[in-house]
């Protein structure tokens, strides 16, 4: 399943950028993307660009702060520090609330089906994604992990 998961990010990412391509390359064919006119607003294009550096700067400070427990995936042959502190005291999946924050400013900058398509399947894969970490983290960490989950929520 883990990497099946990979692989659907990974696809994803690739989509993402193809997307983004198209809009910036041709505008003949970004039409065929099925572009979503009645939300291309000046206004909702800017929280767009806003969400979208918001949560880099999000990822980017989580990141840091995982220091040497940060991993792609899960690692079961290396055991890592529970992170509790910083934005993982407000959110027990920092990172991946950055991820979906950003596709959603990235299809209010662009909205067309594809990246609706992509917020909505991404944030799904990520649900997914969680609760395989959060199994295994209950087995790495035992009761430290599930007091840590009963204080603090999944996403915020």
């Amino acid at each position: 399943m883990p990497c099946f998961l990979g692989n659907l990010f990974r696809l994803s990412m690739v989509m993402n950028t193809a997307v983004l391509l198209i809009y910036a390359v041709s505008e003949a064919v970004y039409q065929y993307l099925t572009p979503i006119t009645w939300l291309e607003h000046e206004w909702l294009t800017a929280g767009g660009w806003g969400l979208m550096l918001l949560s880099l700067g999000w990822i980017v400070i989580a990141q840091g702060q995982m220091g040497a427990s940060w991993r792609i995936g899960i690692d079961h042959d290396t055991a890592t520090p529970l992170i509790t502190t910083g934005l993982f005291s407000r959110s027990r999946n920092p990172i991946f609330l950055g991820m979906i924050v950003s596709l959603l400013g990235i299809f209010l900058v662009i909205p067309n089906a594809i990246t609706l398509l992509q917020f909505a399947s991404t944030a799904m894969l990520l649900q997914v994604q969680v609760l395989l970490e959060e199994n295994y983290l209950t087995l790495t960490h035992g009761n430290s992990y599930q007091a840590y989950s009963r204080q603090v929520r999944r996403w915020l």
